[in-house]
């Protein structure tokens, strides 16, 4: 919902049960930016393949970075996670002291926070060795299945997230396209 394909008819986001749904195409014709903005920043939480932490902010910071942009309260959300997620000891300490898989537990942290039905993870595990990355896919898949999310996984890692119990759903332009990524979605 960010970039305005170069065609679409027909795009419903509806990320609650029960709730209205929106029409994503009829908000990008209408150059509807700020809805669009809004809608993305209430119910999708991302996590960057690099983890995408604001290098100035504390963990901590960082954590509760979605709640206060939409007004929510802090209450104990940022300890809860990054206790479940194994960082609870580095709130106080910026990304730099971090190591690789630190900081992306931070960014999974940061992505559940604001407790958005819908996780997109764009390539969470790339920088990270085999041991690390599944362990990391595995304190994704839950924390989604504790918190009830939707979780969608783009990756080039599909035995990784086969054997985590995805279904791999493959999407390529071009097959010949060696960086085609496959996106990988765990149903709970």
């Amino acid at each position: 919902m960010i970039l305005r394909p170069s065609s679409s008819e027909t795009f419903r986001f509806n990320p609650l049960a029960g709730a209205e749904s929106f029409d994503v195409a009829a908000g990008w014709r209408g150059n509807e930016a700020d809805a669009l903005g809004r809608l993305r920043s209430r119910y999708i939480g991302y996590v960057l393949q690099y983890g995408g932490l604001l290098p100035y902010l504390t963990v901590r910071r960082n954590i509760e970075l979605p709640r206060r942009l939409l007004d929510l309260p802090l209450g104990t959300a940022a300890e809860g996670l990054a206790r479940k997620l194994g960082i609870a000891q580095q709130l106080d300490k910026l990304p730099a002291e971090l190591s690789v898989g630190q900081r992306q537990r931070a960014a999974i942290a940061r992505a559940l926070a604001h407790e958005p039905p819908i996780v997109i993870a764009d390539e969470p595990t790339a920088a990270i060795d085999p041991l690390n990355a599944e362990s990391i896919i595995r304190l994704l898949v839950q924390m989604t299945e504790e918190l009830g999310v939707t979780l969608i996984l783009a990756t080039h890692a599909q035995e990784l997230v086969r054997r985590a119990g995805f279904t791999v759903v493959a999407h390529e332009i071009d097959a010949a396209d060696e960086n085609a990524m496959t996106v990988s979605v765990y149903h709970v």
